[in-house]
């Protein structure tokens, strides 16, 4: 069971719903997505807050990369494709490897930072150095 926070991100952003089913044609286009696993967030109230964070950094880095927000339901058949452990997780892929995983919820400057890293193919944002 969705929230009505998680319900109305995917409206508004026009996230789309991912299930077993669906899966391929969601990577089908490749580039850069992300797959939400927010299980029932009515049980995992983090969810809500992933949900809340991620249209804005979709919009920090210019829509770069679309969103599936996984069915509850295909967690157990896909988590092991996605190396999924703990919800609410974010992950990020490039077409169909995945390049990581963000894990429940984080402060705002490490989604951002992952998010640079990730859109930039894990270099640095243009202004940023790297830590060596």
């Amino acid at each position: 069971m969705a929230t009505d926070v998680l319900e109305r991100a995917i409206k508004r952003a026009g996230w789309t719903e991912v299930s077993v089913d669906n899966i391929n044609e969601f990577l089908a286009p490749g580039g850069k997505s992300v797959l939400f696993f927010a299980g029932d967030s009515s049980k995992r109230p983090e969810a809500d807050d992933v949900a809340v964070i991620l249209p804005e950094l979709q919009k920090d880095f210019n829509q770069a990369f679309r969103v599936g927000v996984v069915h509850r339901e295909a967690f157990a058949d896909l988590k092991d494709q996605f190396k999924v452990h703990f919800l609410p997780t974010l992950c990020l892929l490039n077409g169909e490897e995945p390049a990581g995983n963000i894990v429940r919820i984080q402060n705002w400057g490490e989604y951002h930072n992952k998010f640079a890293e990730f859109v930039n193919d894990g270099y640095p944002a243009a202004g940023e150095t790297a830590n060596v």
